[in-house]
């Protein structure tokens, strides 16, 4: 009795391995769905992975990263990127005939459990439609997919689980893995703001630019810290809709769970980033599911996110009193009269020496030098004439593609015009009306003095373009005479009126960092009479000529710039180049003998 269950038990062994064999308990390694509908094997097959990764620049700009995945290296990086895992076992056991006649879709799913040895369910929305089919020589997951395009219907494969459904219940259950990013760049050198409305114009809908409104840079440190105004977050947006789904659907993406950035892709939807600023630390927020795009953000910070160069200027601004021996400060002699040219070479002990090329002045009647040895020795010849007299020495410093603005002087009340007022008032009595005149004198107050604005462009190549307007204003008191006529007496009386005199350069020109360049050739020429007279007897009427002697000249004087500009790379060669400035420049004992302390005070040990 022992050995004939030994024998039936041996006996169901075997015809169970020959079960197993035969295949219907066979499963084939797949990678997961690519439709709504299952496709062949070769569609299915994994994407092939990148060759390698686009290498990261390095991060010059603060970057930290305060969400997102953290991979370990690059391989790991690549995995995650393009690699699947492994699908789950399918089903590849061989249908020779299949016939459906109004066949509920609840009970196929019964026949198909007790086929292939898999779990298939149906949701309720499909197991009570009916299906018609006939199909032959069919692997079996190729007839259920057969089974599903021709009756909108999707199915979705698990662990051991096959489930089918409709394509609307279908959508409602797919997840979408929401990998966000989230980046916070500082700034170095340029203002937040600034770079972030940068940003979203080079990316346009690519980035969603959002300000704090009411936000303050110390709001923080205030007493009264009342509720800011910023827009509450609210609830999160979907990223997918309705309609986007519906898309993959009939791209047929057919996987449960899918990243986000991927689907997007897939039907051409653009996922944005959201920045904002943070004013006090200088920063920009950024957040998007696209690594991508931060990347980009990045670049473009590390691009642009740079030291501002600056420009130290030595100006120095004189006027010359020319006699008749000189024309002007630029007088020159040429050494090639035959060839010479305006604004050419010019000779200087045997030595040509010419213009920058390609530089020109706002107005043709203005003269100009760019030869620092010519320039210092024709202001030394002029002061050792005692012919310079120096309005102002400004040392300016601005940053690249800037306007600095210099104004020394005074304001100056200037007699404008006189009015006469005549008022009439009526007394009773003997008395009867009492006129009054009142000759009003107006008073006008303008600044005079040098104004100087300057704006520098430094160029590619090192020189600097500097845009100079330069007014340089003095009163002229007595310039002319009113006469005034006084109605009550009807007498004349001359009243004196004050007027204005104006210098103005406007010239765009360029120079190399260190080199100085002249500017002038505005000449002024004015009459000055002179009376000396024997007092008492220079006074008398008609006799009084004899007596007098009146002195008339001509004075020409030149007004004439000298500007040096200094290109300075960083903020941190800001001091050294100043201090050179000094030490060339400056009497001043803190300078020369390199004193803290100008007095020297005794104190008590």
């Amino acid at each position: 009795m022992l050995k004939t269950d030994k024998k039936r038990m041996l006996f169901l062994a075997l015809v169970f391995l020959l079960f197993y064999i035969a295949g219907c308990s066979h499963t084939a390694t797949r990678s997961g769905m690519d439709g709504g509908i299952a496709a062949p094997e070769e569609i299915l097959e994994a994407p092939k992975r990148p060759d390698s990764l686009p290498e990261m620049p390095e991060e010059k700009p603060i970057v930290r990263i305060i969400s997102g995945a953290e991979v370990s290296g690059i391989e790991e990086a690549q995995r995650m990127l393009s690699g699947k895992e492994d699908g789950l076992p399918g089903m590849k056991e061989m249908l020779h005939t299949i016939i459906l006649r109004d066949v509920p879709v609840g009970f196929i799913a019964e026949t198909l459990t007790e086929m292939c040895g898999y779990n298939v369910i149906v949701s309720n929305g499909a197991a009570g439609q009916k299906i018609s089919i006939y199909m032959q020589g069919l692997p079996l997951r190729e007839a259920l997919e057969s089974v599903c395009r021709l009756n909108d219907l999707w199915y979705r494969e698990d662990r051991q689980v096959i489930t089918l459904m409709t394509a609307e219940e279908y959508a409602n259950e797919m997840v979408v893995r929401r990998n966000e990013k989230t980046r916070a760049f500082y700034m170095r050198y340029t203002n937040a703001e600034d770079m972030a409305k940068i940003i979203q114009a080079v990316m346009g809908a690519q980035v969603e630019l959002k300000f704090i409104s009411g936000e303050k840079v110390y709001g923080h440190v205030e007493a009264d810290s009342s509720s800011g105004g910023g827009g509450s977050a609210g609830a999160a947006k979907p990223v997918l809709t309705e309609e986007d789904k519906k898309k993959l659907l009939a791209l047929g993406i057919t996987e449960k769970e899918t990243d986000v950035v991927a689907l997007a892709e897939k039907i051409g939807k653009a996922l944005p980033a959201t920045i904002t600023v943070f004013k006090r630390n200088n920063c920009i927020v950024a957040r998007s599911l696209d690594e991508t795009l931060l990347q980009e953000m990045g670049r473009i910070i590390e691009a642009l996110d740079t030291p501002t160069n600056q420009v130290l200027l030595e100006v120095k601004i004189f006027q010359i009193n020319l006699g008749d021996e000189f024309q002007s400060f630029f007088q020159m002699d040429y050494s090639d009269p035959q060839h010479a040219e305006a604004g050419g070479g010019f000779s200087r002990g045997g030595h040509a020496l010419s213009s920058l090329p390609g530089l020109g002045l706002a107005s043709s009647t203005l003269g100009y030098l760019f030869s620092n040895e010519f320039i210092k020795a024709r202001i030394q010849f002029f002061a050792s004439q005692g012919r310079v007299n120096i309005l102002s020495t400004p040392f300016l410093m601005s940053a690249n593609n800037s306007k600095v603005e210099f104004f020394v002087g005074e304001e100056t009340p200037l007699r404008d015009d006189v009015k006469v007022t005549t008022t009439q008032a009526v007394v009773t009595g003997d008395v009867g009306a009492v006129v009054t005149t009142a000759i009003d004198v107006k008073i006008r107050r303008e600044e005079l003095g040098t104004d100087v604005t300057i704006s520098s462009f430094i160029n590619e190549d090192g020189t600097i373009t500097m845009d100079i307007e330069t007014d340089i204003s003095t009163a002229n008191l007595n310039m002319t005479q009113v006469a005034v006529v006084n109605p009550a007496t009807g007498e004349t009386t001359l009243f004196p009126l004050d007027g204005v005199n104006k210098n103005t350069i406007k010239s765009i020109i360029a120079a190399k960092s260190g080199q100085s360049v002249a500017i002038g050739g505005i000449i002024k020429e004015q009459d000055k009479s002179e009376e000396t007279k024997v007092p008492v007897l220079g006074d008398i009427p008609v006799l009084g000529f004899f007596f007098k002697k009146i002195i008339k000249d001509k004075t020409k004087t030149e007004t004439v710039i000298i500007l040096t500009p200094h290109v300075i790379t960083h903020p941190a060669l800001a001091g050294k180049t100043s201090g050179e400035f000094l030490n060339r420049r400056s009497s001043h004992p803190a300078v020369v003998d390199e004193k803290e302390n100008i007095l020297e005070y005794k104190t008590k040990d």
